[in-house]
């Protein structure tokens, strides 16, 4: 379900330097290489599915800062499977309820 992340190893060829440094070379390469973008028709979710991530969405605490400062976001959260998200356990479950709808074996690492 993964691909791994391709590119001309090229962009690589000098030391990376700093991470900002590195996803500013890969930015630049897909500026003139594109991804190729493919089309699929995928499925509608269960109404269900919907309606309780909807709701848990709406109910979620957002927090004042965003929990990752490298994306640059009004709103940005990270949920965790492995720990407990005291504020937004009913977001998690209705993630977990979509994941599995969509593909009960597939490894989820959220």
């Amino acid at each position: 379900h993964c691909e791994k992340l391709s590119f001309d190893s090229a962009i690589l060829d000098e030391q990376p330097g700093t991470p900002t440094e590195l996803m500013e070379k890969i930015c630049k390469h897909y500026e003139t290489n594109p991804r190729e973008e493919l089309p699929l028709q995928g499925y509608n979710l269960p109404p269900n599915l919907i309606a309780d991530a909807l709701a848990a969405l709406r109910a979620a605490k957002w927090p004042d800062v965003s929990e990752r400062r490298s994306v640059r976001a009004a709103n940005y959260m990270v949920l965790w499977l492995k720990r407990r998200n005291e504020e937004n356990e009913g977001l998690v479950q209705a993630c977990e309820d979509i994941m599995k709808w969509a593909d009960p074996a597939y490894p989820c690492t959220m």
